[in-house]
Protein backbone atom coordinates (compact mmCIF):
# COMPACT_ATOMS: atom_id res chain seq x y z
CA UNK A 1 0.00 0.00 0.00
CA UNK A 2 1.38 3.56 -0.92
CA UNK A 3 -0.18 6.93 0.07
CA UNK A 4 1.08 9.83 -1.67
CA UNK A 5 -0.13 13.41 -0.83
CA UNK A 6 0.14 16.55 -3.24
CA UNK A 7 -1.69 20.02 -3.32
CA UNK A 8 -4.39 18.80 -0.18
CA UNK A 9 -4.96 15.74 -2.31
CA UNK A 10 -4.07 12.26 -1.00
CA UNK A 11 -4.46 9.18 -2.74
CA UNK A 12 -4.12 5.24 -1.54
CA UNK A 13 -3.35 2.30 -4.15
CA UNK A 14 -3.88 -1.06 -3.20
CA UNK A 15 -4.00 -4.29 -4.97
CA UNK A 16 -6.90 -6.66 -5.63
CA UNK A 17 -9.03 -9.08 -7.46
CA UNK A 18 -12.41 -7.66 -9.22
CA UNK A 19 -14.34 -11.16 -10.26
CA UNK A 20 -15.12 -11.26 -13.66
CA UNK A 21 -13.91 -8.12 -14.63
CA UNK A 22 -11.18 -7.13 -17.60
CA UNK A 23 -7.42 -7.56 -16.99
CA UNK A 24 -6.97 -4.37 -17.12
CA UNK A 25 -9.53 -2.83 -14.37
CA UNK A 26 -9.37 -0.48 -11.99
CA UNK A 27 -11.69 0.30 -8.83
CA UNK A 28 -11.70 4.05 -7.47
CA UNK A 29 -13.32 5.30 -4.38
CA UNK A 30 -13.25 9.30 -4.11
CA UNK A 31 -14.15 10.99 -0.90
CA UNK A 32 -15.03 14.68 -1.65
CA UNK A 33 -13.61 17.55 0.63
CA UNK A 34 -17.29 17.88 2.42
CA UNK A 35 -17.65 13.76 2.43
CA UNK A 36 -19.75 13.06 -1.44
CA UNK A 37 -18.40 9.72 -2.22
CA UNK A 38 -18.28 8.36 -5.63
CA UNK A 39 -17.42 4.42 -6.80
CA UNK A 40 -16.69 4.02 -10.19
CA UNK A 41 -15.25 0.79 -11.59
CA UNK A 42 -13.40 1.37 -15.48
CA UNK A 43 -11.51 -0.82 -17.94
CA UNK A 44 -8.63 0.12 -20.56
CA UNK A 45 -9.63 -1.94 -23.27
CA UNK A 46 -6.59 -1.32 -25.95
CA UNK A 47 -5.56 1.92 -28.21
CA UNK A 48 -5.98 4.38 -25.10
CA UNK A 49 -9.57 3.74 -25.15
CA UNK A 50 -11.33 3.16 -21.43
CA UNK A 51 -15.12 1.67 -20.58
CA UNK A 52 -16.57 2.73 -17.42
CA UNK A 53 -18.23 -0.30 -16.05
CA UNK A 54 -19.94 0.35 -12.96
CA UNK A 55 -20.69 3.74 -11.00
CA UNK A 56 -21.78 3.19 -7.21
CA UNK A 57 -22.69 -0.46 -7.58
CA UNK A 58 -25.26 -0.16 -11.04
CA UNK A 59 -23.79 -1.40 -13.93
CA UNK A 60 -22.76 0.88 -16.93
CA UNK A 61 -20.95 0.81 -20.62
CA UNK A 62 -19.72 4.17 -21.19
CA UNK A 63 -16.60 5.67 -22.60
CA UNK A 64 -15.60 9.08 -20.92
CA UNK A 65 -14.64 10.63 -24.13
CA UNK A 66 -17.61 12.81 -24.20
CA UNK A 67 -18.75 15.54 -22.14
CA UNK A 68 -20.49 13.51 -19.52
CA UNK A 69 -23.40 14.18 -16.76
CA UNK A 70 -24.25 11.28 -14.62
CA UNK A 71 -27.61 11.80 -12.29
CA UNK A 72 -28.54 9.41 -9.48
CA UNK A 73 -31.61 9.86 -8.56
CA UNK A 74 -34.69 7.55 -7.73
CA UNK A 75 -36.45 6.11 -10.02
CA UNK A 76 -39.46 7.85 -10.68
CA UNK A 77 -41.61 9.66 -12.99
CA UNK A 78 -40.13 13.07 -14.54
CA UNK A 79 -36.21 12.72 -14.00
CA UNK A 80 -35.22 12.15 -17.36
CA UNK A 81 -37.69 14.85 -19.17
CA UNK A 82 -35.92 17.61 -16.38
CA UNK A 83 -32.50 16.74 -17.15
CA UNK A 84 -33.02 16.43 -20.76
CA UNK A 85 -35.40 19.66 -21.00
CA UNK A 86 -32.43 21.84 -18.99
CA UNK A 87 -29.56 20.31 -21.34
CA UNK A 88 -31.74 21.60 -24.64
CA UNK A 89 -32.42 24.86 -22.95
CA UNK A 90 -28.92 25.03 -21.91
CA UNK A 91 -27.96 24.23 -26.12
CA UNK A 92 -26.51 21.12 -24.97
CA UNK A 93 -27.14 18.55 -27.71
CA UNK A 94 -27.10 14.48 -26.35
CA UNK A 95 -24.83 12.16 -28.30
CA UNK A 96 -26.47 9.27 -26.07
CA UNK A 97 -28.05 8.14 -23.29
CA UNK A 98 -28.75 5.56 -21.08
CA UNK A 99 -30.34 4.40 -17.74
CA UNK A 100 -30.00 2.37 -15.32
CA UNK A 101 -31.71 1.25 -12.11
CA UNK A 102 -30.97 -1.02 -9.58
CA UNK A 103 -35.36 -2.17 -8.83
CA UNK A 104 -38.54 -0.50 -9.61
CA UNK A 105 -38.85 2.59 -7.96
CA UNK A 106 -35.03 2.02 -6.50
CA UNK A 107 -32.23 3.62 -6.86
CA UNK A 108 -31.60 5.24 -10.52
CA UNK A 109 -28.52 6.21 -13.36
CA UNK A 110 -29.33 8.14 -16.15
CA UNK A 111 -25.77 9.07 -17.80
CA UNK A 112 -25.85 11.75 -20.80
CA UNK A 113 -22.27 11.58 -23.22
CA UNK A 114 -22.95 15.39 -24.70
CA UNK A 115 -21.47 17.14 -27.33
CA UNK A 116 -21.39 20.34 -25.47
CA UNK A 117 -20.07 21.69 -22.14
CA UNK A 118 -21.94 20.81 -19.25
CA UNK A 119 -22.33 24.13 -17.52
CA UNK A 120 -21.78 23.98 -13.42
CA UNK A 121 -24.62 26.45 -12.89
CA UNK A 122 -26.76 23.57 -14.62
CA UNK A 123 -25.24 20.68 -12.53
CA UNK A 124 -26.02 23.19 -9.48
CA UNK A 125 -29.48 23.62 -10.68
CA UNK A 126 -30.49 19.99 -11.24
CA UNK A 127 -29.00 18.83 -8.27
CA UNK A 128 -31.66 20.88 -6.11
CA UNK A 129 -34.80 18.90 -7.64
CA UNK A 130 -36.52 16.44 -5.56
CA UNK A 131 -35.75 13.03 -6.33
CA UNK A 132 -32.01 13.56 -7.29
CA UNK A 133 -29.57 12.23 -4.93
CA UNK A 134 -26.51 12.98 -6.74
CA UNK A 135 -24.83 14.66 -9.79
CA UNK A 136 -21.08 14.22 -11.10
CA UNK A 137 -20.57 15.75 -14.52
CA UNK A 138 -17.16 15.83 -17.12
CA UNK A 139 -16.02 17.94 -19.44
CA UNK A 140 -13.53 16.14 -21.56
CA UNK A 141 -11.57 19.63 -22.94
CA UNK A 142 -11.37 20.60 -19.02
CA UNK A 143 -7.98 19.96 -17.23
CA UNK A 144 -8.67 17.23 -14.21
Amino acid sequence: MKRQKKADFSFQITRGTLRGAHPNTVKIEVVGEHGSQLEVIGSSVGGGRIRICEIDGIRTDFSGEYNTIIVHNTDTPGHVAQVTTVLAQKNVNIAAMQLYRNTKGGYAVMILECDDRIPPDMVRWLSGLDGILKITSYNAEEDV
